[in-house]
């Protein structure tokens, strides 16, 4: 375990509702906890071409940099701030540019696999799933890559059935097994949040 900040880790299938939960959480406490996406921490792609990195499988545990993610907490840990990676959704690149975390008292990390790498779960305090039905959070996929990451709906069904779905299944859904919480994110969201709630305020 770090020694000064406490980490949680949620994790669940794209769309499953772990930034609705990571932004309430924010939104409660600002001045105490941050959070850092794992999405941040896309392997940079810009050595291919574009059409070789549209056919690369962003649902693998292989597209993330778990290591710099790692690397990245203790530093933040020990001096209080750290440069968090930037990447553009559309062209599969790492931007040249980074952004700066300062420490907070509790740092989320968010993203389907939070819970999918040793070293990375090892330092959490804290590690939740947010289980959500597979009809759910396709719609709910659908509608952020539209509106936020430029894609269109024939290629975000494309690549959900070639490679979000059978990752899913395969990965994603068996890191289930580490949480130290699964919450369910349907017509109980308010009974789940106030669960999670209660699981933050001990933390503080």
């Amino acid at each position: 375990m770090l020694h000064k900040m406490k980490i949680i880790g949620i994790g669940g299938g794209s769309g499953s509702g772990k930034t609705y939960f990571t932004n309430k959480l924010i939104k409660k406490f600002p001045d105490k906890i941050d959070v850092i996406k794992l999405d941040s921490y896309y392997r940079d792609l810009s050595h291919l071409e574009f059409n070789e990195r549209e056919e690369n499988n962003f649902d693998h545990p292989n597209s993330f940099e778990f290591d710099l993610l790692a690397s990245n907490l203790i530093d933040l840990d020990l001096y209080g701030e750290v440069y968090i990676p930037v990447y553009d959704y559309k062209n599969h690149i790492r931007k040249k540019e980074a952004y700066t975390l300062k420490r907070k008292k509790i740092i989320i990390i968010e993203g389907i696999y939070s819970l999918y790498n040793n070293d990375i779960r090892d330092k959490m305090n804290l590690k939740l799933f947010i289980d959500t039905t597979e009809k759910i959070r396709l719609k709910r996929r659908i509608e952020r890559d539209i509106n936020y990451r430029g894609r269109t709906k024939e290629s975000i069904l494309n690549q959900y059935y070639k490679n979000v779905k059978p990752m899913h299944t395969q990965l994603v859904s068996n890191t289930k097994k580490y949480a130290d919480l699964i919450l369910k994110n349907d017509e109980s969201n308010n009974i789940s949040f106030n669960i999670l709630l209660d699981k933050i305020i001990s933390l503080l």
